[in-house]
């Protein structure tokens, strides 16, 4: 059985199990985690090493990160791999892993794309498309947020500061969404469009396309 850090390679013959279009045979990395169920062959989580990220297709890391998948990552059924020797050192494939990043980041903003224009699509009247944004930001957005203030609009809070938007209030053209934080036990409002999610997670994703869109409308 494998154990955490230990290097692996990909048996030949075996394909990429999301989609089973790219051959990934001796693609090569690191066990990162394990993961045992009952009544089914252990899992594990290969991230893969500096040699395997440079040289794999392009296309794969293209459609991993548009279709919502990590492209540095792969759980793996333990029979699919064999045990192997390490070829770089572990903090080479975070310097990849960073530039492919960089590289590939058209992707999600393809992405945002998409999701900020089904926003548009969904709402009836051009004149009513902020409290359009209202209600998908009610229904979609992680509350509470713990997000950075980033305007000038508020004097009661500073630039760079964390706070955490507890709700959302109203919305009008001009301020656009406006939500709720506490500061100095007091009830302050926010404009949503002067702050960044102090943390990005799927729950932040509505609040990342509404920022991204009111500075573009």
């Amino acid at each position: 059985m494998f154990k955490i850090n230990d290097s692996v390679k990909v048996k030949t013959g075996i394909k990429d199990p999301d989609t089973g279009k790219y051959d990934m045979s001796h693609w090569q990395g690191r066990v990162c985690e394990i993961e045992e169920v009952e009544g089914y062959p252990p899992v594990i989580t290969i991230a893969w090493d500096s040699l395997t990220l440079k040289s794999m297709p392009k296309s794969f890391i293209e459609e991993s990160i548009r279709d919502g998948y990590v492209f540095e990552e792969m759980n793996l059924y333990v029979h699919d791999v064999e045990r192997t020797e390490p070829r770089d050192m572990l903090h080479d494939s975070d310097e990849i892993v960073r530039s492919l990043e960089a590289l590939f980041a058209w992707v999600e903003v393809g992405k945002q794309a998409k999701r900020i224009q089904a926003v548009e699509d969904a709402c009836l009247n051009d004149f009513d498309l902020i409290h359009h944004w209202f209600t998908h930001l009610y229904r979609n957005m992680e509350i509470p947020c713990k997000v950075i203030y980033k305007g000038g609009s508020n004097p009661d809070l500073r630039p760079g500061m964390e706070i955490t938007i507890n709700g959302l209030l109203d919305a009008n053209d001009k301020a656009g969404v406006i939500g709720s934080t506490m500061h100095n036990r007091r009830l302050v409002q926010v404009r949503l469009c002067e702050v960044a999610p102090a943390e990005k997670t799927h729950g932040t994703e509505a609040l990342e396309d509404y920022v991204v869109w009111f500075a573009n409308r």
